[in-house]
């Protein structure tokens, strides 16, 4: 029971009243549990990957496979976790709509601050935690661990296990985005 309740009360870590279907960039950081090198190991420098490792890079790779609406950008696998930027993408819209692009794919930041400043409360109970939305974040983010958790049980390595939550960094601009690309390069 206490430990029901310990989940129940625990707060989100995402940017309160940000629609994280939102087009924008995403810096990305998904851990292993308790931070395991299921990965692979750096030797002077390089990643080596392990058989997880490829497929977590595999997998990663093949997200816009899978979500037409994905756009990736670098990416790197590292022993215990996982850094990569993801551009949504806005969806297409009919022609007759006249409707103002954010599209990733223009530019490197297609948030602007006036979006945050006008993010309003939601009205959610901090407690209360939906179903996943389609096409946002978070359902790209648990396709992805599932898929590659999924192999792992398949083929012998029934003790991988991902953290339960993940770290997401809305790109607001394009000095930003920069810098977070070279730091994953």
């Amino acid at each position: 029971m206490r430990e029901n309740k310990r989940y129940r009360e625990r707060k989100s870590i995402r940017l309160k009243g940000w629609d994280y279907r939102t087009p924008a960039w995403y810096f990305i950081t998904i851990c292993t549990k308790e931070k395991q090198h299921f990965f692979g190991e750096i030797r002077k420098g390089i990643i080596g990957l392990s058989e997880t490792g490829i497929v977590a890079y595999q997998n990663w790779a093949a997200i816009p496979d899978h979500f037409d609406h994905i756009k990736l950008d670098v990416f790197i696998v590292m022993p215990n976790h996982v850094h990569g930027l993801i551009g949504i993408m806005e969806r297409p819209v009919k022609p007759d709509n006249h409707v103002q692009s954010n599209n990733p794919e223009h530019s490197h930041n297609p948030v602007e601050t006036r979006n945050f400043a006008s993010l309003q409360d939601t009205g959610i109970n901090k407690r209360q935690f939906g179903p996943l939305k389609s096409g946002s974040i978070s359902t790209v983010i648990h396709t992805y661990k599932s898929s590659v958790t999924r192999w792992a049980r398949k083929n012998g390595y029934p003790s991988f296990a991902w953290q339960s939550r993940f770290h997401d960094h809305i790109v607001r601009n394009d000095e930003s985005f920069n810098r977070i690309q070279n730091y994953i390069i």
